[in-house]
């Protein structure tokens, strides 16, 4: 039960040969040109669900991997954390060379057992402190959408599968007793009906708590951008059959991810003088 079944490893395989000429991706080009200074990632988070979750416009760019420790390395390698303060939920922070000014550990400190994750709150309120000290850029890792899937109920983070107690990893268990995330899904422990509710309500939360932060930071004058480092899959056909996230399959639901910036554009340009100028702003005139 601890393994996927042979034909679903199969069939990853195949897709990575499909798809290896895919890899790449316009995100990290596209952070490189914006002078951001907070940088948010939820990690595991498709672009359609967030639009689905927010009335704002979420624009889309694809990432260049469908894992956390693809992404980091692919950041060693552009050097857009460089410099950065970083608050990151997940532990994979710590085997790469990013070139960063501080890693804080939340996975180390803020770590909840019943609920396999560290809730968005400890991230987005150590960035609100970089941002108060003018320690920018910054950047939050949280760890929701990624399962194992926790939502809000009232004020209250709970585990949309609090019965699959295999499924929520800790470090005390022994190997063989694990079963991976994407084990559980492939092989019918999770149900996958279920997982797609929960990661939505998953994603709804993590908005819900982040977006007046976000707003926050924006009226200080900061450009906030929001983004992800992969997607997720749930065995549907739209998603190739896969599910979770497997490693090196650059199909489009794991690799096209939200990119949305915020920034408060009265702090950061020159307001219009004269009612000629404002008209020229908003296209009436040449």
């Amino acid at each position: 039960m601890n393994e996927e079944p042979l034909t679903y490893r199969v069939w990853k395989t195949v897709l990575r040969g499909l798809t290896r000429t895919w890899a790449g991706g316009d995100q990290h080009e596209r952070l490189n040109r914006i002078d951001w200074d907070v940088l948010l990632m939820f990690d595991a988070c498709r672009r359609d669900t967030l639009q689905q979750a927010t009335d704002w416009p979420i624009n889309a760019c694809t990432s260049p991997a469908t894992t956390t420790d693809e992404w980091l390395a692919a950041a060693a390698n552009s050097r857009i954390l460089e410099g950065a303060t970083v608050a990151s939920a997940n532990s994979i922070y710590a085997e790469h060379d990013l070139g960063l000014r501080e890693l804080h550990r939340l996975w180390e400190t803020e770590w909840v057992d019943r609920l396999g994750n560290v809730p968005p709150e400890p991230v987005l309120a150590r960035i609100d402190e970089f941002v108060a000290n003018d320690h920018t850029p910054a950047v939050g890792h949280i760890g929701p959408p990624h399962a194992p899937y926790i939502a809000r109920v009232g004020g209250e983070w709970l585990p949309i599968f609090p019965e699959i107690t295999e499924w929520q990893w800790d470090p005390s268990r022994e190997e063989f007793d694990q079963l991976s995330q994407q084990a559980a899904m492939a092989t019918g422990v999770v149900d996958l009906d279920r997982a797609v509710y929960g990661y939505q309500a998953s994603v709804r939360s993590v908005w819900e708590v982040s977006k007046e932060y976000v707003a926050r930071w924006a009226r200080r004058g900061l450009t906030v951008v929001v983004t992800a480092d992969h997607g997720e899959t749930f065995g549907r056909m739209r998603d190739f059959w896969l599910v979770e996230h497997p490693s090196r399959c650059y199909v489009p639901p794991l690799t096209r991810v939200p990119f949305a910036v915020f920034a408060d554009g009265e702090r950061r340009g020159t307001a219009p003088e004269t009612a000629e100028e404002t008209l020229k702003s908003l296209g009436y005139t040449e």
